[in-house]
């Protein structure tokens, strides 16, 4: 942060000003950007600050000694940061600043001594494109009651309840929770479709569903939490939130027979960032709770007492750095599987705490061809199956379902098919060993079971070209 005597404002006319903070003179004032500013940070020493702004340029401002009794801001390096608008700045620590654009990139710059390093001369590029963030959510944002045919839909600051038509071609709608301000955290409904819970930055709420009345009533309002699942007949919701003193992740029951709450366990595992990802078997025996933010996973077995549960942390098979994308327990409800940014997937023995055969035999063995696309797992359905291993698994990504034959080995190799004829029609199916990936027409928000088959949330190319900011629509798309 600054020091207390000084401030900066960025301008619309590209001028970046510092300012004397008691009495508002200014100090100094640069004309580096032929745009607007658009966002500013400083280093924690105060020496240096960055400011980004339309022109996709970024400015370093360094605070230098001019004598021995006085200073002076002077702009000490530039760099040209991204394709279009820079919105957002931020220093990961003295020698690492990260920029997100209107492009939806985000990009890492290395630093020596607050200033960018010159290009020249450099062994690497100073400038590193670190990802494409996808403008669909990478979280579950829709739930399906089998039983009572209904979709939970979630917003950002609303939550929509739908019944599924018999045939599955028609939606009805039913009702709207609006949130107001109040931004929409998690949600979840029962299996039954009798309960609905979602949780806002502000309260948690359940409301029971009647549908011969169609009418909701409240059942339940209690403290916000990140993440929640229903568990056993849906009169127990299994919950994470956070410590209000330590700021630290515990597990928290709450009963809607009794209508009162008690955490289960307080976790031990040092999680870097705040903890959102929840996973529960059936009978809430196993719990897997993670953090994306330093790729940390826990698992919790619930002990013979029925009661406290023995807590292990999940080794992370394929890499330290290497961040798990999602979490789903299988059928059997003592195995999991856990996918990775590489697009790599393993089962996990939750009981043995081991992987499964299967894995060990195939970790390493996937075809170059699957790994070369760019397409995030975000999650798996399990269907059920006459194989052995008793159910089929389905993997989705935004644009492709992948089935898993676990009675074949993988095999390494395969040629990488060209970006275009991945989406050409004689392409939508491609079978490779083990795995057989299907592109999708339009891209899905998720997939699910229902009445024994898979239920697909697709969006319409039209909405998604249509909400994209302008840079960003003619980046891709041209004029």
């Amino acid at each position: 942060s600054l020091p207390a005597e000084y401030l900066v404002a960025g301008c619309d006319d590209g001028r970046a000003i510092i300012l004397e903070r008691l009495f508002g003179t200014q100090l100094k004032s640069f004309t580096f950007h032929e745009g607007p500013i658009l966002a500013l940070t400083s280093n924690s020493h105060g020496t240096a600050i960055y400011a980004s702004g339309s022109d996709s340029r970024i400015a370093a401002f360094e605070l230098i000694e001019a004598s021995k009794e006085s200073k002076e801001w002077i702009l000490s390096s530039k760099e040209r940061g991204q394709s279009h608008d820079i919105r957002a700045l931020c220093l990961i620590d003295q020698d690492t600043l990260i920029s997100g654009g209107v492009t939806t990139d985000i990009c890492v710059y290395r630093l020596k001594d607050g200033n960018f390093i010159e290009r020249r001369g450099v062994e690497g590029k100073a400038t590193i494109k670190l990802r494409h963030i996808s403008a669909l959510p990478h979280e579950d944002v829709f739930h399906v009651a089998t039983a009572g045919r209904l979709l939970l839909f979630q917003k950002s600051f609303s939550v929509e309840l739908w019944e599924i038509s018999p045939d599955t071609q028609d939606y009805l709608f039913i009702s709207e929770f609006d949130c107001g301000d109040s931004a929409v955290i998690c949600s979840d409904i029962s299996k039954t479709g009798s309960l609905i819970f979602y949780s806002t930055s502000e309260r948690s709420y359940v409301f029971k569903y009647r549908p011969g009345k169609i009418s909701l009533e409240q059942k339940a309002q209690f403290d916000s939490v990140l993440a929640a699942k229903f568990v056993g007949n849906g009169q127990q919701l299994l919950c994470l939130r956070t410590d209000d003193f330590t700021g630290a992740p515990t597990l928290y029951s709450y009963s809607l027979k009794t209508q009162r709450g008690k955490v289960v366990h307080r976790f031990s595992t040092q999680f870097k960032g705040v903890a959102r990802t929840l996973a529960v078997s059936k009978t809430a025996e196993f719990v897997i709770v993670g953090s994306k933010i330093g790729n940390k996973l826990a698992l919790l077995r619930r002990g013979d007492d029925d009661q406290k549960y023995e807590e292990s942390e999940i080794d992370s098979f394929v890499g330290r750095d290497v961040t798990f994308t999602c979490v789903s327990i299988l059928p059997n409800n003592f195995e999991c599987l856990i996918a990775y940014e590489n697009n790599k997937f393993l089962f996990y023995n939750m009981d043995k705490r081991l992987l499964t055969r299967w894995s060990q035999h195939n970790l390493t063995k996937f075809p170059a061809e699957y790994l070369s696309r760019h397409n995030r797992i975000n999650g798996a359905v399990f269907l059920p199956s006459a194989a052995r291993e008793g159910f089929k698994t389905i993997l989705y990504t935004h644009y492709s379902f992948i089935t898993v034959n676990l009675g074949e080995p993988l095999k390494t190799g395969g040629e990488i098919i060209p970006e275009e004829e991945f989406f050409s029609e004689e392409n939508n199916r491609k079978e490779m060993h083990g795995l057989t990936r299907i592109e999708l027409q339009n891209p899905t928000l998720g997939l699910r079971i229902f009445n024994g088959g898979a239920l697909s949330m697709e969006v319409d190319w039209s909405y998604i070209v249509s909400q994209m900011p302008e840079p960003l629509n003619t980046k891709r798309f041209g004029n």
